[in-house]
């Protein structure tokens, strides 16, 4: 049995842990996380906000100029969950993967 894993993500994907703020079109669905990596595709991020896959979310991020291009920015996304992963800890998080439908800068800071 072959216990390798084909990677099927296309972008650049950058290691970055960035505070960010997500909604789900579910009302009283919301609360912040953290992103653990972030492509112009999407984002993985851990949080103790209950999602299920296939969600719609608003996402809100503070990305640094490195990153955006520009003065550090909040870029607002919709995307939807593709993929979600329980912590082996006892803490509730869990570890969300969001692909991306629409990207744009919400506030230069």
């Amino acid at each position: 049995m072959d216990n390798t894993t084909v990677e099927r993500r296309t972008g650049l994907r950058r290691n970055l842990a960035i505070p960010l703020r997500l909604r789900a079109k579910t009302p009283g669905v919301e609360g912040p996380g953290e992103s653990i990596d972030v492509s112009e595709r999407g984002v993985q991020f851990r949080t103790s906000v209950p999602l299920r896959v296939g969600e719609a979310l608003d996402l809100y991020l503070l990305l640094p100029d490195r990153i955006a291009g520009q003065r550090v920015s909040e870029w607002h996304c919709r995307g939807r969950v593709v993929r979600i992963v329980r912590d082996t800890e006892t803490t509730g998080r869990r570890t969300v993967a969001v692909y991306f439908e629409e990207v744009c800068l919400f506030r230069e800071a």
